[in-house]
């Protein structure tokens, strides 16, 4: 009866450790986003959408929130940013954009959608995962927000699967 116990216990803890690693090999990037309003390089690249905010609106608020990956596995860090102001947010959500690094440090602009990922109420902040699969060499992205949104690789630029 012991090791009958044992063994169950045993095989749980195995499913567990299995499960966990299954979940957990993509990261929800969400919580490693950092401040680019901090970063000169994302400032310069959002200068003309941060003048835009401060001369347009009543605001004159802007968070830009950025994350460095290497989707393409080329050895550069492309980025992928959620811009929230007046002239990027609304009902549907904040500016997502996904920016690819040449290698010269120019980045070409491939993606831009609207998606509800950060949210004032945590209960409705939205995920991001990058996963291990990739399309035409390039990482596939998955947003969890309202609505599962999976992007791919195609034609130069992500689109919607």
């Amino acid at each position: 009866m012991k090791l009958n116990n044992i063994c169950l216990l045993i095989l749980l803890l195995l499913c567990f450790v299995i499960n966990s690693c299954n979940n957990h090999s993509e990261i929800n990037i969400v919580p490693l986003m950092l401040d680019g309003l901090e970063n000169e390089l994302i400032r310069m690249m959002y200068a003309d959408d941060i003048r835009d905010v401060y001369e347009i609106t009543y605001a004159k608020h802007i968070e830009i929130w950025y994350y460095e990956i290497d989707l393409n596995d080329n050895g550069y860090k492309d980025i992928i940013a959620i811009v929230r102001s007046p002239l990027h947010s609304g009902s549907r959500g904040d500016s997502f954009n996904i920016w690819t690094n040449n290698g010269n440090d120019e980045y070409n602009y491939i993606l831009g959608l609207t998606a509800r990922i950060i949210a004032d109420d945590p209960e409705y902040s939205g995920s991001i995962y990058i996963s291990n699969e990739n399309t035409n060499g390039f990482k596939n992205v998955h947003i969890i927000s309202e609505n599962d949104i999976k992007l791919v690789y195609q034609d130069g630029k992500y689109v919607i699967e």
